[in-house]
């Protein structure tokens, strides 16, 4: 079995998403009690330790690697942030020291979606990691595009075919699919693997030998189905001005300014019921520029996520459309939906599921820095 420990819950369906490809029976849980059992080819572990601090980020890590080794499971994968967001070499020390590994390969990039990494500097479709969006992130600004810069510690910088000398944390650069499996035999019993989901997906074919599966569910969209949308993002994508958006008439509501500056929610929130109480579909977004800080950034997504549950509380839609994985934990959270059966991967990074214990709703994430792609709002 397989167990992977994701920073937040888009990149955990993210990763349940291609273990979905390759014909996996996937288990995705936000309960990071349970433990890895034999009804499931890969364990996800949603955490949402990307939002807590240091230290219980590093403790959360700890614990789950000690879960893990008492219960013998030792194919492990540790899901990180593309850009390396969050507490990310906190987390893989305190789960190398749990598990006993003496080294770690982190291969953050995704080259598939023109994340790559050369000579030590980070691109996005070519530019720099700091002359991106990214530079204006709430809660981890990337002020620089050299990766050892933006990790903040002492990490060993690869080249394709270079080999791993010593222990610690290696990273490796990388600018193609080809590359990317090019570091496959460094993974040696004592090295633990961790980056994102373009090496996971060469993890499992070139590490695992398994192959992508042709019995894949498919997916029509949408369609007219009552929907609640909500863009906890503010790297958001346009979508309140998509086709889709303008065809349906799906009313757009924007949290007001006086809201997002820090006024109470409440004369919002029951604005949003009567209108969901009319339509029965509504997109909820946050469209002011981004503030820094993590207080900001934490009352934000719980005011859109009481908003939602408020809404949902009078009437489940058929599909709840989430953009951002803060915002997804914290709803979620609250609505007490821990485990879920994956549906489909709608496209890559955009995840289609349900709650196990309320099978009839369709939930679809993603991470607010992805595109929707095609095929969910059709």
């Amino acid at each position: 079995m397989i167990a992977v420990i994701a920073d937040d819950i888009t990149g955990a369906a993210e990763i349940a998403g291609i273990g979905l490809r390759f014909g996996l029976r996937v288990n995705l849980s936000m309960d990071v009690t349970i433990r890895p059992s034999d009804g499931c080819d890969l364990l996800v572990y949603a955490t949402n330790t990307r939002s807590f601090v240091k230290e219980e980020a590093a403790a959360e890590n700890a614990r789950l690697g000690e879960l893990l080794r008492t219960t013998g499971c030792r194919t492990v994968f540790k899901k990180t942030d593309s850009v390396l967001r969050g507490h990310v070499v906190a987390e893989l020390r305190a789960l190398m020291k749990s598990m006993g590994y003496r080294r770690s390969l982190l291969l953050p990039e995704n080259p598939s979606r023109g994340r790559v990494i050369r000579e030590g500097r980070y691109y996005v479709n070519e530019a720099l990691l700091d002359c991106t969006p990214f530079r204006n992130d709430p809660e981890f600004p990337a002020f620089t595009s050299d990766v050892v810069a933006l990790l903040r510690c002492q990490v060993c910088l690869l080249s394709p075919g270079e080999r791993a000398a010593g222990d610690g944390i290696f990273i490796g650069n990388a600018a193609s699919a080809e590359e990317i499996a090019s570091y496959l035999p460094l993974l040696t019993e004592e090295v633990v693997a961790a980056g994102g989901a373009d090496f996971f997906t060469a993890f499992l074919s070139g590490r695992l030998n398994l192959t992508p599966s042709t019995q894949q569910t498919e997916f029509n969209g949408i369609g007219n189905a009552d929907t609640i949308i909500v863009c906890g993002s503010t790297a958001r994508h346009a979508l309140s001005e998509s086709e889709y958006i303008l065809q349906r008439g799906i009313p757009v509501c924007n949290m007001p300014e006086e809201v997002f500056e820090g006024a109470s929610p409440d004369s919002w929130i029951m604005r949003l019921r009567e209108i969901y109480a009319q339509r029965r579909s509504m997109l909820i977004q946050i469209d002011h520029p981004p503030r820094s800080g993590s207080e900001f950034a934490t009352r934000l997504r719980n005011i859109t996520a009481d908003a939602t549950i408020s809404l949902i509380e009078m009437k489940p839609p058929c599909e709840l459309v989430i953009e951002g994985g803060a915002t997804a934990f914290a709803l979620l959270q609250a609505l007490k939906w821990t485990d879920f059966i994956i549906r489909n991967e709608v496209s890559p990074g955009v995840i289609r599921m349900s709650p196990r214990h309320y099978p009839e709703i369709g939930i679809t994430m993603k991470p607010g820095s992805y595109p929707w792609g095609e095929g969910l709002f059709q």
